[in-house]
């Protein structure tokens, strides 16, 4: 069994804890960023809703919202991305998010039908 390292500082250990913030990012005991994307998911999306409510109110050109969405949203989605270790389902949430927010701009939805199954599109 392997001894674990305590680091001290002024005679005092260093509590030892599963995640922390640094620079704005969550920084995990097993190095997963999981957490990370999910934060930023999650902030990503409340920007995206709070802009989306003015912009769709307001009839803003589609081509405006996008450029919008490029500089504000997605930089709060990808906000310390270059350090991430993405996983295949990790990829597939951010694709997600982003689909959706292009769907919203494009005024383009799908919903399933709930008696044959079949995905239908339609535009609001």
């Amino acid at each position: 069994m392997e001894e674990e390292t305590v680091f001290k500082i002024n005679g005092k250990p260093i509590e030892m804890v599963n995640e922390f913030k640094y620079l704005g990012r969550i920084v995990t005991q097993d190095d997963n960023d999981e957490t990370a994307v999910k934060r930023n998911i999650v902030r990503a999306r409340e920007k995206w809703a709070s802009m989306r409510r003015f912009l769709i109110v307001d009839d803003v050109d589609p081509k405006t919202i996008s450029v919008l969405y490029r500089t504000v949203v997605l930089s709060v989605l990808l906000y310390g991305s270059e350090s991430w270790v993405l996983t295949t389902d990790m990829m597939r949430q951010l694709r997600s998010f982003h689909r959706r927010c292009c769907r919203g701009i494009t005024r383009d939805f799908i919903h399933q039908d709930e008696e044959s199954g079949e995905w239908i599109t339609y535009q609001e």
